[in-house]
């Protein structure tokens, strides 16, 4: 009865504010905003043919506000225009202006207070939740919803919604006021662009001459949740750019709509027909409004509706390039573009990919400092270290470490990770090695990837084409037979091996960079003697690998629950996310984080770890080892040496040793060398597979780890064996 009486209160307060809402709208002036909300609520009733379309739109962005004017494109609209039905409806439209006002104080009002950076990004996200009212007309509603779970924002904006209507604001007071701030504000966005792309405007992509910015409802415009250019619309033949109202007076989002729209401008033709071309100016808006706080809004805000890119990391995918490439990666793109474009008038999905793609593993040497190295360092001894304490041991003040620390991992393209014992959370590792018949690469690849638990692929060159990890439960080995007996038949692979993982090795070792030229410099002859004797001298080698073993206890395994596993896969995407902001997502508190983690890491279940992509060690060597259990461990010991590799001892169709290795620039075939002289040559293994790695392959997917969502406290890990493996069958019968 309580919840029955609430309900009913509240639906009173809507129907009430909704009431106050329209009396405003009646109250003001027929002015452009005002009149094209009635406008965009008429049409829905009386059918305009497409020169009757084109004439309403040359009158609004004229600023035509005379109704005598649109009833001679079409008598009927005036009759239609003043009926309540209409009235009401335009009236939420109109509405939705007055809510972007008050978001927009909410925004200014609050920015400031937020000097934690994990605080301001919570801020932040949170009011780009709310602002997605902005996009319905039923958004009082929406409002409401939030009233629960975003207390503190509710409470700001129907205070400045109230304000608001207590002064009879309305959105054509300061149209001609908002009309100039995002003229001032496209233009700069050009000249950013031009910085970026390295092209004059005019030169590439549709940008022909300077662009009228105007607002008013465009009555055939709508969104919903595949709407991908939300928010603006661009008339080309009249060279008008229109910002739906609703965003105009919300400051720090009309100026990510008007950078993403500059960067659209600029968009090559080419590339006009693939999926990519919003998220590629999505990325370039985001990079205008660098280092700015609607930047980092935009970062949230820049979805729209569009389930697609909230389930796609747009912004992440050109971000880590960009951090592998360095700063010039957008010119780069688009320059590569630009040629292709010459020759070509489209480019598909997959050609665009591998111009990203092929820039990422373009080779790129950084030099670090004396002061960078000792930090570097510090990170590989604990990942999570805090600020505070490399402050303390770098001997500088806080803000002077941050500001060192952002610099480095934009340098260097830092990543932090965490190294998860999946068979403690009831999974077993499989690496599954396939040589594909050429031109099926893709075909496999896609039918794999739709295995849920299937988490990395990659691809090499060498014995084998395709390197594929599997997270599965313990009692799926039996369908990890039968996706492998699929993959068997004539036309798909050449060869195939199956490995389930034992233990797993990862370490990073800065003992060969040499500070004073910039670069590695691995003694490889030392290398390779000390490999050889350290196999066959035994006794060094027990020495190194009893030190190395030290505290490693057997495990038992903990109890583990599905709150863990989404914690632990935050943790495998950025291992250094604050506790504060984990909890946040999934809705705890951030000490809860923190107890588990740290229970989960002195049980062993997880160990942070870290690494970089442009630290000059661009080659990376893929080796498949069949030997003894003595020589895997001998060479576990050894490959700690080099610079960075992760390895895991295996059984099944190969039993020894897996190993990526990332080799200084130049270097690989010095590796090779020393492996085949000193391993196969003289029989220390029975078998030796050398490749060369090139990508992971992800399409566009998101980097992955496991599907938490499927698992549960009384069933765990759920593997739907038969579903997928008919799915498998299916993409491979399709396929002939």
């Amino acid at each position: 009865m309580k919840i029955w009486i609430e309900k009913c209160m509240r639906e009173a307060e809507r129907l009430a504010f909704q009431d106050i809402f329209r009396k405003v709208f009646i109250k003001a002036p027929l002015d452009l905003i005002k009149l094209s909300s009635i406008l965009k609520s008429a049409v829905d009733v009386i059918p305009l043919n497409e020169g009757q379309k084109d004439a309403v739109i040359f009158h609004l962005c004229r600023g035509i506000v005379e109704l005598q004017e649109y009833t001679k494109i079409n008598p009927s609209l005036m009759a239609a225009m003043t009926s309540n039905k209409i009235v009401d409806k335009a009236a939420k439209e109109y509405g939705r202006c007055i809510l972007a006002k008050a978001l927009s104080n909410v925004f200014d009002a609050s920015i400031s207070k937020y000097k934690n950076l994990t605080a301001k990004s919570i801020f932040l996200n949170d009011l780009a939740e709310v602002s997605e009212a902005l996009h319905k007309l039923e958004w009082i509603k929406d409002i409401e919803s939030f009233g629960q779970g975003k207390r503190e924002i509710h409470e700001l904006l129907t205070g400045q919604l109230k304000l608001l209507l207590d002064q009879d604001w309305t959105p054509d007071r300061e149209l001609n006021g908002k009309l100039e701030e995002a003229e001032a504000e496209f233009f700069k966005d050009v000249d950013m662009m031009e910085k970026l792309t390295g092209f004059r405007r005019g030169s590439i992509g549709k940008y022909v001459e300077r662009p009228e910015i105007v607002s008013f409802f465009d009555p055939w415009y709508s969104e919903n949740r595949r709407t991908k250019w939300w928010g603006v619309k661009f008339y080309p033949i009249l060279n008008v750019i229109n910002i739906q109202p609703p965003y105009l007076y919300f400051d720090a989002l009309r100026k990510g709509l008007l950078a993403r729209e500059a960067a659209r401008l600029f968009s090559h033709k080419a590339l006009d027909k693939i999926g990519w071309i919003y998220e590629q100016a999505d990325y370039c808006a985001y990079r205008i409004l660098e280092n700015t706080d609607e930047g980092k809004f935009w970062a949230f805000a820049r979805h729209g509706l569009r389930e697609e890119s909230k389930n796609a990391d747009g912004l992440g995918y050109y971000s880590r390039r960009e951090s592998i490439v360095g700063n010039g990666f957008i010119k780069e793109v688009f320059s590569r573009v630009n040629s292709i474009g010459r020759f070509r008038p489209y480019i598909n999905d997959s050609e665009y990919q591998t111009i990203i793609e092929t820039l990422a593993l373009k080779p790129r040497m950084v030099k670090l400092s004396d002061r960078e190295l000792k930090i570097v360092r510090i990170l590989i001894s604990d990942p999570r270290v805090s600020m505070s304490t490399i402050a303390q041991r770098m001997g500088f003040t806080l803000p002077t470490t941050r500001r060192m620390f952002e610099e480095l991992s934009r340098k260097i393209n830092l990543w932090f990770s965490v190294s998860v014992d999946v068979n403690q959370i009831g999974l077993d590792e499989y690496f599954v090695l396939l040589k594909v018949h050429p031109g099926k690469e893709d075909l496999i690849i896609n039918a794999l990837w739709d295995i849920p638990y299937c988490t990395r692929i990659y691809k090499a060159y060498g014995p084998m084409s395709l390197l594929v990890r599997f997270n599965a439960p313990f009692n799926a080995e039996h369908y990890m037979h039968q996706f492998l007996h699929q993959l068997r038949r004539p036309g798909l692979t050449e060869n195939y091996a199956m490995c389930k993982v034992q233990d797993s090795y990862y370490n990073v070792n800065l003992r060969y960079y040499d500070v004073q030229n910039g670069r590695w410099d691995v003694h490889w002859d030392e290398w390779g003697l000390w490999l050889r004797e350290f196999l066959f001298e035994r006794g060094w080698y027990y020495v190194l690998y009893e030190e190395a073993m030290k505290g490693k206890k057997p495990k038992a395994r903990p109890k583990i629950d599905k709150l863990d596993l989404q914690i632990i896969n935050q943790l495998v995407l950025n291992s250094r996310l604050p506790f504060a902001e984990i909890g946040r997502r999934l809705g705890i508190t951030g000490v809860y984080v923190s107890q588990k983690v740290h229970r989960l890491m002195n049980q062993g279940v997880l160990r942070p770890i870290m690494g970089s992509y442009r630290i000059g060690l661009d080659e990376v060597a893929f080796i498949v080892v069949d030997c003894d259990s003595d020589v895997v461990k001998a060479l576990s010991v050894a490959f700690n040496e080099l610079p960075m590799w992760q390895g895991w001892s295996v059984t099944g169709d190969v039993e020894g040793l897996i190993a990526i290795i990332f080799v200084p620039t130049g270097d690989i075939g010095q590796l090779f060398h020393i492996i085949d002289r000193d391993l196969v040559q003289r029989g220390a293994v029975r078998k030796c597979w050398l490749h060369f790695v090139g990508k992971w392959v992800s399409k566009r997917r998101l980097l992955r780890w496991l599907p938490t969502e499927l698992y549960s406290k009384s069933k765990g890990w759920i593997f739907e064996g038969e579903k997928y493996l008919e799915k498998i069958k299916a993409c491979l019968e399709l396929s002939k």
